[in-house]
């Protein structure tokens, strides 16, 4: 009989190979399963693994980029809002922008601007926070490059960061709106109406983007009624300055002289 048919030898052989079986099979230092073995669902590197979603991975690239829609927590939203009447106060004391030439009504605008550029800068994406305190900054002079640079000084911080925080941006969009109802330059009729529209809508445009379903919803009531009393100021301001012409013209101007016999 030759060793290979002896059974001890079989028998060691089989006992060899099984201890190469299980030391190839030991868990290898640069894997997270032992080698062979089919690794448990969703662990990096393993066989068998399930590859991640298309979803998953631009979430977390969103959230990498810090263009995640977050949730405004109520500490936020008392914090946007103390803005928000403090901006108000600061358009209605200061500013002297009067589309209708009626005082009330003028600072109604001023106040609705006011809130809505506050709101939006509150959402809106960084790189338009820096476009509109830019065009700001060219057209203010005087104490208003004060807000206008602090506006510029703001907005870099953040898009130098990438840093999205609501309550930094209702600050920026205060001090956007606040130097864009007090444009100086350029000085031709309706030049500064244009500057100040150029910085402020690509603002509120990208608000409007970043927003949910819901808040979009919401945003466009709010754009309605607005539109409304735009509408209703806008009569209003126009049958005031007829009747206070009329007021102003003397007596004997508004009669006309009756024919002679």
């Amino acid at each position: 009989m030759t060793p290979a048919d002896s059974p001890e030898t079989g028998t060691s052989g089989t006992s060899a190979a099984g201890k190469s079986g299980t030391a190839g099979a030991r868990r290898s230092p640069f894997s997270a399963t032992p080698s062979g073995t089919p690794g448990a669902a969703g662990t990096p590197g393993a066989t068998g693994a399930k590859p991640a979603s298309g979803r998953s991975s631009s979430a977390a690239r969103a959230t990498r980029r810090g263009h995640r829609k977050s949730n405004l927590t109520d500490g936020e939203r008392q914090m946007i809002a103390a803005v928000s009447v403090m901006g108000c106060i600061l358009v209605a004391i200061t500013s002297d922008a009067a589309p209708t030439g009626h005082l009330i009504i003028d600072v109604l605008y001023r106040c609705g601007f006011m809130v809505a550029t506050v709101l939006a800068a509150s959402r809106s994406r960084r790189w338009s926070l820096v476009i509109a305190a830019g065009l700001v900054l060219i057209g203010s002079t005087t104490f208003m490059l004060v807000p206008a640079i602090a506006g510029i000084v703001l907005t870099g911080a953040l898009a130098w960061e990438d840093r999205r925080d609501r309550v930094l941006g209702a600050v920026a969009g205060l001090l956007v709106a606040w130097c864009a109802l007090n444009l100086v330059w350029p000085t031709s009729t309706g030049a500064t109406a244009l500057l100040a529209a150029a910085a402020v809508i690509p603002l509120w445009v990208s608000g409007y983007r970043v927003a949910r379903s819901r808040s979009r919803r919401r945003i466009r009531i709010g754009l309605l009624a607005g539109l409304g009393v735009v509408i209703i100021g806008v009569v209003i301001a126009g049958s005031w300055s007829s009747r206070s012409e009329r007021s102003s013209t003397p007596l004997h101007h508004r009669r006309s002289p009756r024919p002679r016999a």
